[in-house]
């Protein structure tokens, strides 16, 4: 084991002196030893002196070198002495402790009997911590029976022997005694102290309690706020003998004032303080302390007491007098609201204790209880004389009745709200004023009024003096102790019954048109689907109307002209809604209507709504013609939804919009479940047009651009095509407007754009000297980019093709922009002409096509195939030439199908178009030959 620093030998320390050679036999040196011990119990009685002068003894009388005593405590060795060792003579050794089964130490401690080891070799038990040492001798002392100690001697020269263990026992017994009583001594030592502490505490809580006693007393006889301070103060000085005691109060505390019903806003804005009421034993005053300073502050911020044992470590501590030693501060409480602080302070030296922090926090409680109780009295007081004002000024209608309504009792305020004079109302009952339509109500509460446990409130209408019905609101409660008594209250809400039916028709009718509103609509359209599953199937169907192109109305001509639109078209189609059915305004340009009847009905109603439009709107100077899609959805058994119904019918609606693209007129169709499956595959599409552009499943095919006259190729125009490897050809209308959407129109548009410019590169290489044209499609929203110029720019460096071979299409929405003019002359800077594609379909203004640089306009596909067929359609195109020819624009016209139509196109003076006449979009080798064979 690791030697115990304390029980090393301490170099600077000599050895011993040996006995004199007179000192005598061993009988003469215990003798020696005991007159020793006899002098140390006559001078000391304390444990660490006597042990220490013990051990001295053994070594100076009987010469052993190393000396030790040690004490049995909580199952453990402790070595109280030890001289020879390192630490001689020290009272302690540090705490150095060893177990009950550390060498021979411990077996002596365990068995209680002494060991004599002559030779520290041969006993396996012995433990090294002290080098040189060859003998050992370790005895018991024991104490009322027990094993208290040990002492513990060690020789390094000498081997001990029979006599040193005889001798040492006779000389333990008499350490037995000694110890013994001093351990008395001490004990009852100790119990003297705590009989004094005992009656110190029980004359402490005597004058506790006679304070606390006082205290009551007190409050229970001062009821004003000023009163019960100052006699708890005076209490608190004369039962416990505080020098220095104050109370303080907030101005307002935390939520409001405890003592004020208001504060003005000035005050509202200050900071609260404490402000002292009353104080003993101070020649100066603090008058107010924020609440934001000093230990006062803390107290009411936190809501916890705090002792201050020595108020100069305590940075917060802000004092009146100088000489003060520490401070109690307790929080007063009123309804558990912190409404300031009792104070307590010690001066000269004198501390405060935890007993009196202790002390103050139940005469805070108290003198808090007190406060509440003051604070009671004062609000009754003020209840009171509000109430008589309250009386004497009450705008509200206030009934006494009899058990039976009749009225007993009307205030004044009758006059100024019903005309009636109060005396005139006495012995009336409250039917005589009620209007008819609520009487039955009044009496339905009547017989619940009875009981008297029940409160009620409604609204009903009471008759005017001069005959008119006013809304009130009325409420009753029985009358206390009044067998059977009860009481009404009116108030007259008649404005606030108008504001709340006006709120009520806002929160389910359309602010802009005045229809209903979408809530609304769902909420009758569920009551259909209810209805249908309670009483089985019930005819009913939802019809989804949506203005075509709309957008475009807004962008040229302004949301006010927009809104005023949607104005003028909710009343034709009002006009021609059916008594019965809901029309509603789903939001943006979207209608919808809930009909009771027939699927024929239905399409009947659909077809008298397309028919009413017929007629152009008028919204201001403007007239506009306008044509909408519908979508009809049936009522069927499987809907549980209204979300089902009307998204069935906007798929219907969808169906209608894109059925016939190119139309100027309006159309419906009526749900079916192809729509739905139809609707499935649009977003499988969404879905896999993604991954069809990273895996380059999209195709340029090009259709030839031909002189009319002798069919001559002049170019081509680049269409984007789709095979995918499930779904087959994917025809464009369908993946074009999913791009649109889904904002995947701006790569796919950069991916057309860069593929057809390369195809154009490849053709003007194969014959550098012809004049081959591309024309390339360039969606709305790819027009709308702002580095659209840039892209084309670097799609042309790219692919090394020459610009003026280059044509971009854009649509007639696209120019409505404020910045088409700037991007299409900065196009044409480029060397690239812009043509204006489905020209004569949309919304732009003739007069301005002045101001866009354009190169060519492309006749809609509509008006070319109803050439021959329509007069129409020939007026349009003969219109469209002679503007083109007035802007010196070439005129290309689209879907030419039929040799008919090419020979009318001619006759009208176009001279160049194309269509499945000539030849469909072609694979790009396919229209490299062509191109190359020049037809």
């Amino acid at each position: 084991m690791k030697p115990s620093p304390d029980l090393q030998p301490s170099p600077s320390t000599p050895p011993p002196p040996a006995p004199p050679a007179d000192s005598g036999g061993p009988q003469e040196r215990a003798l020696v030893f005991l007159g020793r011990i006899r002098e140390t119990l006559a001078r000391t009685s304390a444990l660490p002196e006597l042990f220490h002068d013990i051990t001295a003894a053994i070594q100076q009388v009987f010469g052993y070198p190393l000396v030790s005593l040690l004490l049995i405590e909580n199952g453990q060795i402790k070595p109280q002495v030890s001289f020879g060792y390192a630490g001689e003579g020290r009272y302690s050794t540090g705490g150095m402790t060893y177990p009950l089964d550390f060498g021979i130490l411990g077996r002596v401690a365990r068995s209680g009997e002494a060991a004599l080891v002559s030779d520290v070799g041969q006993d396996p038990d012995y433990q090294v911590y002290r080098q040189g040492v060859v003998s050992q001798l370790c005895l018991p002392l024991h104490d009322d029976g027990r094993v208290g100690g040990l002492l513990n001697i060690e020789t390094t020269a000498v081997m001990l022997d029979e006599e040193d263990l005889r001798l040492m026992q006779i000389l333990c017994q008499h350490l037995d005694s000694a110890l013994g009583r001093v351990r008395l001594d001490a004990e009852a030592a100790a119990t003297h102290a705590r009989d004094q502490q005992l009656y110190a505490e029980i004359a402490r809580q005597a004058r506790e309690l006679a304070l606390l006693h006082q205290v009551r007393n007190t409050l229970s006889r001062d009821v004003a706020i000023d009163d019960i301070i100052r006699s708890v103060n005076a209490a608190i000085v004369q039962a416990f003998g505080y020098t220095q005691v104050s109370v303080y109060l907030l101005d307002r505390p935390y939520g409001g004032p405890p003592f004020t019903e208001q504060i003005s806003r000035a005050e509202a804005d200050t900071e609260a303080c404490l402000v002292l009421q009353h104080q003993i034993g101070y020649r100066e005053v603090l008058d107010r302390v924020p609440t934001s300073q000093g230990v006062m502050g803390r107290v009411v911020r936190s809501g916890q007491a705090e002792l201050i044992a020595d108020v100069q470590l305590e940075s917060a501590f802000v004092g009146a007098i100088e000489n003060i030693t520490s401070e109690v501060t307790v929080p007063l409480r009123v309804q558990g609201q912190v409404v300031g602080t009792l104070n307590v302070e010690s001066v000269d030296g004198m501390g405060l204790l935890a007993r009196d922090l202790e002390l103050m926090t139940e005469v805070a409680a108290q003198l808090g209880q007190a406060l509440e109780r003051a604070q009671l009295l004062e609000t009754a007081r003020l209840s009171e004389a509000r109430y008589r004002l309250l009386a004497e000024s009450m705008t509200d209608l206030v009934c006494l009745h009899a058990p039976d309504g009749q009225v007993t009792y009307v205030s004044p305020s009758v006059t100024a709200l019903l005309g009636y004079a109060p005396a005139a109302m006495l012995g009336t009952f409250p039917r005589d004023l009620v209007h008819p339509d609520d009487r039955v109500k009044l009496e339905s509460t009547l017989r619940r009024w009875q009981r008297p446990d029940q409160q009620e409130r409604f609204r009903l209408r009471l008759r005017h003096l001069g005959g008119q019905w006013l809304w009130f609101e009325t409420s009753s409660a029985p009358v206390p102790s009044g067998q059977g008594h009860w009481q009404s209250t009116s108030r007259d809400i008649g404005e606030r019954w108008l504001i709340e039916q006006r709120l009520a028709f806002e929160a389910q009718h359309d602010p802009l048109t005045g229809l209903a509103n979408r809530s609304l609509f769902e909420r009758r359209l569920q009551d259909c689907l209810d209805r249908a599953q309670r009483r089985g199937p019930s005819a009913y169907a939802v019809l989804f109307l949506d203005v075509d192109r709309f957008k475009i109305i807004n962008d040229s001509l302004g949301h006010r002209v927009g809104d005023q639109l949607l104005i003028e078209l909710a009343r034709r189609l009002t006009a021609n809604v059916p008594t019965g059915a809901l029309l509603a305004r789903m939001g943006g340009d979207e209608f919808a209507v809930l009909l009771r009847g027939s699927a024929a009905e239905a399409e009947q109603l659909a077809r008298r709504l397309i028919k009413a439009l017929n007629t152009p709107l008028e919204v201001g100077t403007y007239q506009l013609q306008l044509s909408i899609s519908i979508g009809i959805a049936l009522g069927h058994p499987d809907y549980a939804e209204t979300g089902d119904v009307l998204r069935d019918a906007d798929l219907g609606m969808y169906e209608s919009k894109h059925r016939q693209k190119t139309r100027a007129s309006s159309a419906y169709r009526v749900f079916d479940r192809s729509l739905h499956e139809r609707a499935l595959r649009r977003l499988h599409i969404e879905s896999e047009l993604r991954l069809a552009l990273e895996k380059r499943q999209l195709q340029l095919f090009y259709q030839p651009v031909v002189r009319l006259s002798d069919r001559k190729l002049l170019g081509f125009e680049a269409l984007a095509r789709w095979f995918h490897p499930e779904l087959g050809e994917i025809k464009p209308g369908e993946f074009l407007s999913v791009a649109e959407e889904t904002g995947l129109i701006w790569p796919l548009g950069q991916w057309v754009l860069e593929t057809a410019c390369t195809q154009l590169s490849e053709w003007q290489r194969l014959q550098p000297g012809s004049a081959v044209s591309l024309n390339v499609n360039l969606s709305p929203p790819q027009f709308q980019q702002t580095d659209l110029v840039r892209q084309v720019r670097r799609a042309i460096h790219k692919s090394g093709a020459q610009a003026s071979g280059l044509n971009l299409e854009i649509t007639e929405g696209a120019m409505l922009q404020s910045s088409a003019a700037q991007t299409i002359s900065a196009l044409r800077e480029l060397g690239v002409g812009v043509q204006v594609d489905d020209f004569g379909t949309g919304y732009s203004s003739l007069a301005s096509l002045h101001r866009f640089d354009l190169t060519a306009l492309k006749i809609d596909r509509h008006f070319v195939d109803n050439l021959g067929r329509a007069q129409s359609n020939h007026s349009v195109v003969q219109a469209i030439l002679a503007l083109a020819e007035a802007l010196k624009l070439t005129v290309i016209a689209e879907g030419v199908e039929t040799e008919r139509q090419r020979l009318s196109l001619l006759a009208l003076g176009c001279s160049v178009g194309q269509g499945f006449l000539f030849a469909p979009a072609l694979r790009p080798a396919e229209a490299t030959q062509r191109w190359q064979q020049g037809i």
